[in-house]
């Protein structure tokens, strides 16, 4: 496997593709030889999870063998495309930058609940050695009454710094959709360059039933860009998304835009069509529209923002459909509206 790569302060477009699959290889080598059990990514328009309109994490894969009570004895691993649709109501607003990328790739882990030592075990693994993060630059982020998640933590020797109850209680729980389901949560974080500041880059989660009839699971879920935005102490997520091997990176000028196209592309690429006759096309009319106001902001075409679109699809998936010619014929009916 290849090394991870930052020359000279920049992260060019060939540090985001070799780091971005550095990641997803080092992730998949390392849980294949663990013994987990590797399930297969979903389309981001799947039905599989229906407390959700869009696939947004890995454990919307993984739900139904959880409820089912039939996790492998190791666990699943999963590499996933996501959409979480946050984004949304600030496409158009000049002042507002978003916190995250609304389009990501996760990877996660689904474990048995019994294997909660050997699932933080297992993930600092990955974290420490795989990707290659000092335990000194590594945060692990808690509520104190959370004991049984802070064991493993305590008893290392060369161990993360730990931060107790530094957030309300909602930051340490989880909600699955499925009220006789909550999760408890620790949340991992990397030191930036400045030295003080910590920026969270995924969680651990242990999945229960609120009446304890169930066995329950451990989650770990994390975004390769975030991840690799704060391991590089970059200035934002999409700056290492795939999106900006395409679209230069620039926090005022082109980061909304990317993300709004990031999610045009994929949406229109899994066959849903911008209407109000349900949730997903609404979505999609949302972030088109966002797509178009900032498309003229930047003195863009929808020509030129077809070709980006294009050339995306191809970074993405390694091959064109006529999602682009879609695109672009939805930007110039808005256009002509």
């Amino acid at each position: 496997m290849t090394s991870f790569l930052m020359d000279s302060g920049k992260f060019s477009a060939q540090h985001i593709r070799m780091n971005h699959q550095n990641i997803i290889d080092r992730f998949n080598s390392y849980y294949e030889s663990k013994g987990f059990v590797k399930h297969a990514p979903v389309s981001i328009n799947s039905k599989i999870d229906s407390s959700v309109y869009l696939i947004g994490s890995t454990i919307s894969v993984l739900k139904p063998y959880l409820f089912a009570g039939e996790i492998p004895d190791r666990g699943f691993y999963l590499v996933q495309r996501c959409i979480r649709t946050h984004n949304s109501r600030i496409l158009m607003k000049d002042e507002e930058i978003p916190k995250w990328a609304s389009y990501f790739q996760s990877i996660g882990t689904l474990s048995p609940v019994n294997r909660l030592n050997d699932v933080c075990r297992e993930v600092w693994e990955f974290l420490h050695n795989e990707l290659e993060i000092a335990s000194q630059d590594m945060m692990i982020r808690a509520s104190a009454v959370d004991e049984d998640l802070l064991h493993f933590w305590r008893q290392l020797e060369d161990r993360p710094v730990i931060e107790l109850d530094a957030f309300p209680r909602t930051y340490y729980r989880h909600r699955y959709g499925h009220e006789q389901w909550t999760g408890r949560n620790i949340n991992f974080a990397l030191r930036q360059q400045d030295g003080d500041q910590f920026e969270d880059i995924g969680n651990l989660i242990v999945i229960e039933h609120i009446q304890g009839h169930e066995a329950g699971g451990v989650e770990t879920a994390f975004g390769i860009s975030t991840l690799l935005a704060r391991k590089f102490s970059l200035r934002h997520p999409i700056e290492a998304s795939l999106i900006s091997t395409i679209i230069p990176f620039h926090l005022e000028n082109t980061c909304k835009l990317s993300d709004a196209l990031a999610v045009v592309l994929h949406l229109v690429r899994e066959g849903i069509k911008p209407n109000a006759s349900n949730t997903r096309g609404r979505i999609l009319r949302t972030y088109l529209r966002g797509l178009s106001y900032l498309m003229k902001q930047n003195h863009y075409s929808p020509a030129c923002i077809k070709n980006y679109a294009q050339a995306y699809e191809l970074e993405e998936y390694g091959s064109l459909t006529e999602s682009g010619e879609h695109l672009f014929f939805y930007l110039v009916k808005g256009e002509q509206a």
